[in-house]
């Protein structure tokens, strides 16, 4: 049966078509898919590994260990099975044909949106507070969820011309505060 192992550090991209029946394992540096992968096994990213997804992978299951990374935007035609981190940060989608489950991090952000239409399991961080979109369908969520509606105001004080404002901060988000001197009403 044949297997598609990279051990090396540095970058590896795949942009022809690969076909086989083995597994695949990302041991070490990047594993680039700009183009279409497909095997009846396992895509599986090792602790020091990164799987680049501009790309498709048809795979069974696609399996991110603890301290590995999936990043972009592509297509899982199969299972994704997270323990590490997923970071769709391309501003489009990432899109899951079969069963998610985030024991991880997983992070949505830069206006980047999940299509999937199975079910999702979240038992680790799921942020989706700048992404574009809502929760996903069939979430059954267990952990911890960031959304756009987390962002709230936790005080405010004016004093002596000064106006102090506090809201809760979360890892790789900033905000930033706009006045206008004329409120527009919403509609």
């Amino acid at each position: 049966m044949l297997e598609l192992t990279k051990i090396a550090s540095g970058t590896w991209t795949l942009a022809d078509p690969r076909n086989y029946r083995g597994a695949t394992l990302a041991g070490a540096g990047t594993l680039q898919v700009s183009g279409t992968i497909t095997t009846t096994n396992f895509l599986i990213v090792s602790n020091t590994a990164t799987l680049g997804l501009p790309g498709i992978v048809r795979a069974n299951t696609v399996q991110i260990n603890s301290g590995g990374t999936l990043t972009g935007c592509g297509a899982i035609n199969g299972n994704l099975l997270n323990n590490g981190t997923a970071l769709a940060n391309c501003g489009a989608t990432l899109a899951i044909s079969g069963n998610l489950t985030n024991n991880g991090t997983m992070e949505l952000i830069s206006g980047s949106g999940l299509s999937m239409s199975r079910i999702f399991v979240n038992n680790g961080l799921l942020d989706v507070l700048t992404g574009a979109q809502n929760l996903p369908r069939n979430l059954f969520n267990y952990r911890t969820v960031l959304l756009a509606t987390n962002i709230v105001v936790t005080s405010f004080t004016k004093a002596s011309g000064v106006f102090n404002l506090s809201i809760q901060g979360y890892g790789g988000h900033s905000f930033q505060l706009q006045r206008t001197t004329a409120v527009a009403p919403t509609s």
